[in-house]
């Protein structure tokens, strides 16, 4: 808020404050909420309270204060309510959610997460940070400024939902902010457990003689380091042991290696077996992938809503043999998709072996070309596509050579989960219809249950969409990769799009472009929906 407008307010809110009985406060406690009023908003802007009365800002604070006077050891206090001036002695359009913790990193940001996970809009976030003093008991003695030592930095957060009646909903939601709380406080505490697990594993690699290629054993060993330095959100670690059951090899959890979200409870109940995208392991083990970096099968419930990224590293004895697996989960820093291929392990030498494949040099514009294309690849797919199956793609994108027309590349991952589909087509064609529509007939094709999309619009005369779509590991297409390419192509075909086709046929290509750019847009929309594009190609030929 600004400093004046600011000043105002607090004014009047100590004014309100300062008309309450001495009965209501004694002295220590009206000094403490005076301490919170001169904190608490002084980073929302006046506007957004401005509808607000201030006895009702005030009362806010004080309802707070209430829930901050006791809490004990690392529990947090939350309560979720509707408040009433008869029996709160204020009152809200919004439902409200307080909470008193201790402070964690990715806590707002997954609380507010949660919240519309479940659907609520959220119309306001009050987030100060507090120094805390309490007795034995959980008894409230001091709050210091974040400048001040001693005492514990705790959380004061404020969240105003959209109003929720039912009592079931409330006690959900308290379920829920609860959850969430604890999800970020396991990987708060475990963060460094499970970096430290990345390092010993990385030194393992580096130290033993393994049945994998030397040099990709050693840019597994760079890419393990290049993740602990900050590339990485650690969020969950476990181990699973190679084991026998029936002449059969499976993988069975070790459950004393579980740390960080895959500590009991967290992600929503699931289990560690569920989110390790291996199944019993036969798939894994057949590949000849020493290290894969993919999606696990769950979303985060800590930082950002996405898929969690999964690392997984062969465990092999000291016969040479697998007999085991690492998997680290978590997110990829913004650096990891921002930074170009060239200077993270397993993406530059992945790059630089299409590169070299293809023959090219890398100084000519076909050169440059591809090294764009890899460059911009979605950098998910670029670390879950094998060698063999990026050149197969990289080499059709580059063929396009901007030229104005539509083409789909689809790869599907390695445990059959979902496929990545690139579709490139003119960019002025792009809309959210028309990629809805080209969505619809991929899930249709491919039995899909999830889509996730993204755009890429560049100065390049093609725009290009991502589409992931999430099918289950049993299903198979319904038509062969030649025959979708065509459906997705008529998808985006226009009623004008036919017309120029018809122009061209019944004119000749000269001709009929130079007939399409005079009379591409004087069909009004009613003659296109009643007549088909040839008949408007013959009121052409008549004029």
């Amino acid at each position: 808020m600004t400093r004046h407008k600011g000043n105002t307010l607090l004014q009047q809110m100590m004014d309100n404050l300062a008309g309450y009985p001495d009965s209501r406060f004694n002295k220590k406690d009206r000094a403490q909420i005076e301490q919170m009023l001169g904190f608490y908003y002084r980073h929302i802007p006046v506007s957004d309270l401005e509808s607000t009365a201030i006895a009702d800002l005030v009362c806010a604070v004080i309802a707070h204060w209430q829930l901050l006077r006791v809490r004990t050891g690392a529990t947090p206090s939350v309560r979720v309510y509707n408040p009433s001036f008869e029996e709160h002695g204020w009152q809200s359009p919004h439902t409200i959610i307080e909470i008193v913790t201790t402070d964690r990193v990715f806590l707002v940001d997954s609380l507010s997460m949660g919240l519309n996970r479940a659907g609520l809009t959220i119309h306001l976030t009050i987030h100060p940070l507090i120094r805390t003093v309490r007795d034995q008991l959980g008894h409230l003695q001091e709050i210091r400024s974040l400048g001040d030592e001693g005492g514990e930095v705790e959380s004061l957060i404020h969240f105003q939902v959209e109003k929720q009646l039912s009592a079931d909903v409330l006690h959900a939601l308290e379920k829920m902010i609860r959850d969430v709380i604890r999800d970020v406080t396991y990987a708060n505490t475990d963060w460094e457990p499970m970096k430290q697990r990345a390092t010993v594993i990385r030194e393992i690699l580096s130290k033993e003689k393994l049945p994998v290629d030397a040099a990709r054993q050693a840019e597994s060993c760079e890419f393990l380091k290049w993740i602990e330095d900050d590339h990485f959100t650690f969020l969950a670690y476990c181990e699973f042991d190679l084991v026998d059951k029936a002449g059969t090899p499976r993988l069975q959890l070790d459950k004393s290696s579980q740390l960080g979200l895959f500590q009991e409870s967290c992600l929503n109940d699931q289990q560690a077996g569920a989110v390790i995208p291996v199944g019993g392991g036969k798939a894994y083990i057949a590949t000849q992938e020493f290290l894969v970096v993919t999606k696990s099968n769950a979303r985060s419930t800590v930082h950002r809503p996405a898929y969690m990224d999964f690392i997984g590293i062969k465990r092999f004895n000291s016969q040479g043999e697998v007999d085991g697996l690492y998997c680290l989960l978590g997110l990829f820093t913004s650096v990891a998709y921002n930074s170009p291929p060239k200077d993270i392990p397993l993406l530059r030498q992945k790059t630089r072996e299409v590169i070299s494949r293809s023959g090219l040099s890398a100084s000519s514009h076909s050169g440059k070309a591809l090294e764009n294309i890899l460059t911009t690849f979605p950098r998910d797919a670029l670390f879950q596509t094998p060698v063999d199956e990026l050149e197969r793609l990289a080499m059709g994108i580059l063929g396009l050579q901007e030229r104005q027309r539509t083409r789909l590349f689809v790869s599907r991952d390695l445990f059959k989960r979902f496929y990545s589909c690139l579709i490139y087509l003119p960019r002025e064609r792009y809309s959210r219809e028309l990629r809805l529509r080209i969505q619809k007939v991929l899930v249709r094709a491919m039995n899909g249950i999830e889509v996730e999309f993204s755009t890429l619009f560049t100065e390049s005369t093609l725009a290009r969409i991502h589409l992931i779509i999430h099918t289950s590991p049993d299903s198979e297409m319904e038509c062969s990769l030649e025959e979708l390419e065509p459906l997705v192509i008529n998808a985006t075909t226009t009623w004008r799009d036919e017309l120029h086709t018809a122009l061209n046929e019944q004119f000749g290509e000269a001709k009929g472009s130079e007939y399409y750019k005079a009379y591409a847009n004087a069909f009004p929309s009613g003659f296109r929906e009643d007549f088909y594009p040839r008949t408007a190609a013959t009121d052409v030929a008549r004029i």
